[in-house]
């Protein structure tokens, strides 16, 4: 399978789409000198620790071995290596196999448990969620998917990839004649309106009726996420498009720009600064709301009833350190949580489990350092109602 793009979607994916057993590996990559060609053969040592994990479990050597073999060629893969990302990121299972190269240091860890070990991704995702940028212009239109980290391009295959192409399909006989006229003082030819109403109020009616394809098509794509979405397009088109958007998460003024001039880096680049407040304003006002809430039965830091809590979905946010791990298990059943002193065969990290159920059930997670924990505990949350 070919290395995919982490979004939060993908996070969602990998926590649900675990299998038992389910290999993840973490792996810190160098980018450039000598100790870049040690990237590939310190994944082969974590290959082989994770085949000593899965024959723990009872596995046979020769089965372990041909359950492993599809990660078995990374090590190999040249142009996996040749322009290394900061850390490496791989799972495995009966139904699963993905890969991500990261923009981020990760640890060095194997697991093999009943599920995929998520937490060292929640930094990228957590205080540094998804979001959409839509630039746009009457020459060309793109929906961009971002992280912090990352940024990617949503096709838009039923939208016409510009106003003249949306003019001559929208209705070629209704509509009267567009064409590019002189070249304009910024070297692009502009288009120019001719018909039985002043070209100026044609042209605004045209560009509104293309905005409504735009809205209609953005929302197709992404009308049932809660993520913002920022404009980035000339100035004069940002309050025109902000009348008729019908998407209810649009946040900000926009960001004033020809956006025809960048490439999907230098959006990002401009666009994150706009839209990271937005989910820092969240973690602030858990972080605030911790000790009222601890007071008034609904908040809490006992690991125990932390995890029973976000496995049965009462997490509404959750506070988790990247830097510790806690194994144990928990049994649904009985409603019991065993806490060991190390990992062990068929143990998990309670930190992981919490984290990942709160995510799976709708709830916020905050990655923090364990010395910025709201509570002296490896976990501690904000419940949705008392315990019962």
């Amino acid at each position: 399978m070919e290395m995919t793009l982490l979004t939060r979607e993908e996070l969602k994916q990998l926590i649900a789409g675990g299998g038992d057993p389910a290999v993840s590996i973490y792996l810190p990559t160098t980018r450039a000198g000598r100790e870049r060609q040690q990237n590939p053969v310190r994944l082969k040592n974590l290959l082989f620790q994770a085949g000593r994990y899965l024959e723990e479990t009872g596995m046979k050597a020769d089965e372990a071995e041909k359950f492993l073999q599809p990660i078995r060629v990374l090590p190999d893969r040249e142009d996996l290596w040749e322009h290394p990302a900061d850390g490496l990121a791989v799972f495995l299972s009966e139904g699963a196999f993905r890969y991500y190269r990261l923009p981020v240091d990760l640890p060095e860890l194997v697991t093999v448990s009943s599920r995929f070990h998520v937490t060292p991704l929640l930094g990228i995702l957590s205080g540094n969620g998804r979001f959409f940028l839509l630039a746009f212009s009457k020459h060309r239109v793109r929906l961009l998917e971002g992280t912090h980290y990352s940024v990617r391009e949503i096709p838009l295959p039923d939208l016409p990839p510009n106003l003249e192409e949306f003019l001559n399909i929208d209705s070629p006989q209704k509509h009267l004649q567009y064409h590019t006229g002189a070249p304009g003082g910024n070297g692009r030819r502009p288009a120019l309106f001719h018909g039985q109403g002043g070209g100026e109020e044609d042209e605004k009616k045209y560009i509104r009726n293309f905005f409504h394809r735009i809205d209609g098509e953005v929302n197709r794509k992404i009308g049932g996420s809660n993520d913002p979405l920022l404009l980035a397009a000339d100035e004069q088109y940002l309050s025109p498009y902000r009348e008729i958007n019908s998407y209810p998460h649009l946040i900000g003024d926009g960001l004033p720009t020809n956006p025809d001039r960048l490439d999907e880096k230098e959006l990002h680049d401009r666009a994150w600064p706009v839209v990271e407040p937005y989910f820092l304003r969240a973690r602030r006002r858990d972080e605030e709301n911790f000790g009222r809430k601890v007071a008034e039965g609904l908040a809490g830091s006992d690991l125990k009833t932390v995890v029973e809590a976000a496995y049965w979905g009462r997490v509404e946010a959750l506070f988790a350190p990247l830097d510790i791990h806690c194994w144990g298990r928990f049994d649904p059943d009985s409603r019991r949580t065993e806490i060991f002193d190390r990992e062990a065969a068929g143990s998990e990290d309670l930190v992981d489990f919490a984290a990942a159920h709160t995510i799976l059930n709708g709830g916020r997670v905050h990655t923090v350092e364990s010395g910025k924990m709201p509570a002296d505990s490896p976990l501690a949350a904000i419940f949705r109602y008392p315990a019962g």
